[in-house]
């Protein structure tokens, strides 16, 4: 698994394999609920529609449930990086899961 690089990080470029205890969240907690449905998806061998969406500070744009579900099971996940600037609330697994 290839840890995020921000000299690897071009916007449009997609990078495969990505380790996502490595990416930072831009939210400061997570819904229990969605983060159980990812993590159902992973558990079922169903891959998303959509990619986890990282800007250039490696900052998670879009897919934080993804990324958290597949980071607690230790798999790498591939990302699109996008020129966003986000908020950076710290590393993924050390973000709040909020039973909603």
């Amino acid at each position: 698994m290839n840890r995020f690089d921000p000299a690897q990080a071009k916007v449009g470029a997609i990078l495969i394999g990505i380790d996502p205890s490595s990416l930072l969240s831009n939210r400061d907690e997570l819904e229990l609920s969605r983060l159980d449905i990812q993590r159902q998806l992973i558990a079922s061998g169903i891959k998303r529609h959509t990619m986890i969406q990282v800007n250039l500070q490696g900052v998670i744009v879009q897919g934080n449930h993804g990324a958290r579900a597949a980071a607690e099971r230790g798999l790498p996940i591939d990302i699109i990086i996008v020129d966003l600037p986000y908020p950076n609330f710290g590393p993924i697994l050390q973000i709040p899961v909020a039973n909603r």
